[in-house]
């Protein structure tokens, strides 16, 4: 692969990997937020267990981010 496409790579591996934590960081914030406020309707938030599943989903993207543009973890 030529130095520009393997930059041009690198720069959309990192944009996906950026999105893929900035997704993860909205989970976790998502269980502080079941956490800290309880009085809030279980209908207006996200759940605990669709939290979960996000940060487990996030947890496999990067792992194949990794993995299709041969990064190192």
């Amino acid at each position: 692969m030529g130095r520009d496409m393997q930059q041009f790579s690198d720069k959309k591996a990192q944009q996906l990997l950026e999105f893929v934590s900035n997704v993860e960081q909205a989970a976790k914030r998502g269980l502080e937020v079941n956490r800290e406020l309880e009085f809030i309707p279980a209908e207006k938030k996200i759940s605990t267990k669709q939290c979960e599943w996000i940060l487990k989903d996030c947890k496999l993207f990067r792992s194949a981010i990794y993995r299709i543009f041969g990064l190192q973890q």
